[in-house]
């Protein structure tokens, strides 16, 4: 098998029984432009019929993992099609040290190797390989609820090629004051206000990178405010708010009007070229893209010994938020839920089951945390 496997992406006009759907991992042979049937079948499956991510953003990640992994298994000459139970495991070790070197956090090493395995457990129940194969290990779940006293626990498996986390790095990454600062002396004036818009109102990179210039509202709109909701695209294509501190939107317009962005947007206009109505450019004045806010933020973060990605900054404003919220008067005495609830709504959540993990993770920073640079929006505000 040539090892020329690329990775593309469904059009608009790509349907599945009928529904479009844009942006789906096709996997495809260079040189004879052939769709290698399996992997894409497998996306497929994934994105479409189980719902296991309902983004086009979560459909990427799954592709790239999957495809990175896949040319690893060609370039080495082992055999991913027909994997033999004897060295698979060897086979997916290396692998995973191979993602180690690459200097990958351990937690997004966990991602890929679970959908790596979880690509070969389909494989096997729809019967395009014979054997699966992993090894797995039993392990007790306990019950929870009210019921947890009649059946206490259940065994279930998981498999143990997923490396382990440390204790610590069981609970979001929270970036102290001494640590925001050191990071931002890093960085250039573009990515300094970058930092701020994530570390300040939790927004994710590609939020950032759609802000356009218009979406910044007229200083008389906000200028009696501490905080402004702001209307955007959130994960998953749906409109949601975003709570912006008004000093925050005071620094983004003379960034706009007399400072970074304004260098930026003559240069290109000199060239000729066109400038994008983004607020965050690049140095061609096109918009500056998720992963070049990540990698831009990686570099920092190496130069300055810390660990961590560019999510942290979101995981810190959820903690120090959550924090804010249950120092308010209304929740003393309280189990912290309904300041929960609040910052689940905060973050754009679905529900609090995605946001309870921050209860846990500000007990655990709570010597560090500093809540009081972040300003709520004014219906969480009174007491």
């Amino acid at each position: 098998m040539s090892s020329d496997l690329s990775l593309f992406w469904s059009s608009d006009d790509f349907r599945v029984d009928g529904i479009p759907y844009a942006g789906l991992p096709i996997f495809v042979h260079g040189e004879t432009m052939r769709i290698e049937f399996l992997p894409t079948e497998y996306s497929i499956h994934r994105c479409v019929v189980r719902g296991r991510a309902r983004s086009a953003k979560t459909w990427k990640d799954c592709g790239y993992a999957l495809a990175a992994f896949l040319r690893f298994m060609i370039s080495q000459g082992f055999d991913w099609r027909h994997p033999d139970p004897q060295r698979i495991e060897e086979q997916l070790a290396h692998y995973r040290n191979h993602l180690e070197a690459r200097g990958l956090v351990r937690g997004r090493i966990k991602r890929v190797m679970q959908i790596i395995c979880d690509f070969y457990e389909w494989s096997l129940q729809y019967g395009y390989i014979d054997e699966l194969p992993l090894t797995y290990e039993s392990v007790t779940l306990a019950y929870k609820g009210k019921l947890a006293h009649v059946n206490p626990g259940r065994l279930s498996a998981r498999a143990i090629l997923m490396p382990k986390t440390p204790r610590r790095r069981r609970y979001p990454r929270y970036f102290d004051r001494q640590q925001q600062n050191q990071i931002a002396g890093l960085l250039s004036e573009r990515d300094r206000l970058i930092v701020e818009w994530a570390l300040y109102t939790g927004a994710r990179e590609f939020e950032i990178s759609n802000l356009r210039v218009n979406d910044i509202p007229p200083q008389s709109v906000y200028r009696s405010r501490r905080a402004y909701q702001l209307k955007l695209i959130r994960k998953g294509g749906g409109v949601g708010y975003l709570c912006v501190p008004t000093w925050l939107l005071d620094k983004t317009h003379q960034y706009i009007r007399f400072f970074g962005r304004r260098a930026t947007a003559r240069a290109t206009i000199e060239r000729r070229g066109n400038v994008a109505d983004n607020i965050f450019l690049s140095r061609w004045g096109e918009p500056l893209r998720p992963d070049s806010i990540y990698r831009n933020f990686k570099t920092a973060l190496k130069q300055s010994g810390l660990e961590g990605v560019f999510h942290d900054l979101r995981h810190t404003y959820a903690i120090s938020m959550l924090d804010k919220l249950m120092r308010q008067a209304r929740h003393a005495h309280t189990d912290g839920l309904n300041a929960l609830h609040e910052l689940s709504v905060l973050m754009g959540h679905a529900s609090t089951s995605s946001t309870r993990i921050y209860l846990m993770a500000r007990q655990f920073y709570l010597s560090e945390i500093d809540s009081d640079i972040f300003d709520l929006p004014e219906q969480y505000a009174h007491e």
